[in-house]
């Protein structure tokens, strides 16, 4: 699994949000009333701007993050034991994982997401949940109109 790249985007993250709390953008962020300003507030940053160009550079070059069944499956799995151990904010990061690797569409994305609503209800963010359980009965229709 390409933990050393996930450290590294632990690092840029760490990086972004350290300049975001002393610039007072992180508060604005915080005040946005929505996802899309949101992202204007940070792509408006230059620092933010450019931090995050040279990441997705970084990741192109590399082409190491590509939709994985077997990566996705791993990430799912992994957050089932850290869900069971009872450590949700790891497994929300696992599923999250889980996500982002699966094949869209493909029943791999809406078990995630189906994980992920029970981590989120467990958490206490109802609204979260519910958009996660919605996403995972999407694929729940999708299937039953194929039979």
């Amino acid at each position: 699994m390409p933990d050393k790249l996930d450290s590294k985007w632990q690092q840029v993250l760490d990086i972004l949000t350290q300049k975001a709390a002393d610039s007072g953008t992180i508060v604005k962020v915080k005040e946005s009333k929505s996802n899309s300003d949101r992202i204007k507030l940070c792509y408006d940053d230059p620092f933010v701007r450019e931090h995050l160009k040279s990441w997705v550079h970084e990741i192109v070059e590399r082409k190491r993050f590509c939709k994985n069944k077997e990566i996705s499956n791993q990430y799912r799995t992994k957050g089932n034991k850290a869900y069971a151990g009872a450590n949700p904010g790891s497994a929300l990061d696992l599923y999250t994982k889980a996500l982002f690797y699966a094949h869209k569409d493909s029943e791999d994305v809406y078990l995630s997401y189906g994980n992920r609503s029970a981590v989120l209800l467990f958490l206490g963010k109802h609204k979260e949940c519910i958009e996660d359980a919605n996403k995972a009965l999407e694929w729940s229709e999708k299937d039953l109109t194929r039979q």
